[in-house]
């Protein structure tokens, strides 16, 4: 049962995944990138006490490297500028779910961060006890705003079970 539970709720993170990745802006010139920084568009796709699903949208000037950290690991991708626009764009994703237990208060926590850029696609899930959580929120936090941010540092992205996730464009 939990097996049979895990398979699918992959095949429905990745395909939420997919949807996520293609579908467009709205067509609107966005303004200028100031030198040294990169744009950031956040976007809640869901977002309520038990599902997450989170598109963030990186665009910079030249290629650029989006890393996202926590203690004990680092996903990272290359984001090459396109030949026409000079800017080069990333996609974020996170997909999260809280699965209660109603015989137990043994909760847990399934999420997969994914990003994609330059042709590549890198990332995957995550399965953890959440303990007693009444909620996602309880457990994880994604505090990145849409706007203008620096290149080359370290931005707190936000957490998962108390482990801050570190966002750096470079």
């Amino acid at each position: 049962m939990v097996r049979e539970s895990a398979r699918s709720w992959l095949v429905l993170s990745a395909s939420v995944a997919g949807l996520v990745f293609m579908s467009g802006g709205c067509g609107k010139r966005p303004e200028p990138i100031p030198a040294g920084s990169f744009r950031a568009v956040v976007e809640d796709v869901v977002d309520n006490d038990l599902v997450l699903v989170k598109r963030i949208t990186i665009t910079a000037p030249g290629m650029k490297v989006v890393s996202i950290s926590e203690k004990g690991g680092e996903d990272r991708i290359t984001a090459d500028a396109d030949p026409k626009t000079g800017l080069a764009t990333a996609q974020v994703v996170f997909v999260a779910d809280l699965i209660k237990n109603q015989s137990t208060s043994d909760n847990i926590l399934r999420w997969m961060v994914r990003m994609k850029g330059g042709g590549a696609t890198v990332g995957g899930p995550g399965l953890s006890s959440a303990g007693s959580a009444g909620s996602l929120r309880d457990v994880l936090a994604l505090n990145l705003g849409s706007g203008i941010h620096p290149l080359l540092q370290d931005i707190k992205l936000g957490h998962v079970q108390g482990r801050e996730l570190i966002l750096k464009v470079e």
